[in-house]
């Protein structure tokens, strides 16, 4: 469990661990996308939301106010400022909406698809969305948080250059499985 952390870049290296943050290393997930278990196939509506429509608009601030962490490996809670953020101004044109279910934070760049962020009210399955959003020209998908469904397929790997290092203040010093903070969690 951690009770605080935080990112810093290379300015305040030295700085953090004066007041008991240690530095730890970060993880990358991604998956080929002939590993998903399922074929892939669109069972829902998929819509782009526009952040200056005002009943878009309301709906992204609802997400964000009622969102589930996106994985129980690690996730947050209590987010709503920071998600407000991402979707206005850092992703404002890869913000969609599955029908009355989450809202999807995704770009494909070539045969990469990004996934950013998964908000939703309740527990989702992220393997049933994938079937969804991934088209037949992906090949890897990457994630920018902790999938739930670690070792299904997912290739971790170490994050050893970053613009940004992750320091915690554990409570337990033992931070032993990948993990990612979720990209919509960095101020």
């Amino acid at each position: 469990m951690i009770d605080f952390y935080l990112f810093a870049n290379e300015t305040v290296l030295d700085f953090y661990p004066k007041f008991g943050f240690e530095p730890v290393q970060e993880s990358s997930f991604s998956m080929k996308t002939s590993d998903l278990n399922k074929p892939l196939t669109k069972n829902f509506t998929l819509r782009k939301l526009d952040i200056y429509n005002k009943t878009d608009l309301a709906l992204m601030r609802e997400f964000a106010a009622e969102s589930m962490p996106v994985s129980s490996i690690l996730g947050l809670k209590n987010n709503e400022h920071l998600l407000m953020f991402y979707f206005i101004l850092a992703f404002n044109d890869a913000v969609y909406y599955i029908e009355e279910e989450m809202i999807v934070i995704f770009k494909q760049k070539n045969h990469v698809l990004h996934i950013f962020d998964v908000i939703s009210k309740k527990r989702i399955e992220v393997e049933r969305i994938l079937t969804g959003i991934v088209s037949a020209n992906i090949e890897i998908i990457k994630f920018y948080f902790t999938p739930d469904y670690v070792g299904k397929n997912i290739h971790t790997e170490l994050i050893t250059e970053s613009d940004n290092l992750l320091f915690v203040r554990p409570l337990l010093k033992n931070l032993t499985s990948p993990f990612l903070f979720p990209l919509t969690s960095h101020a």
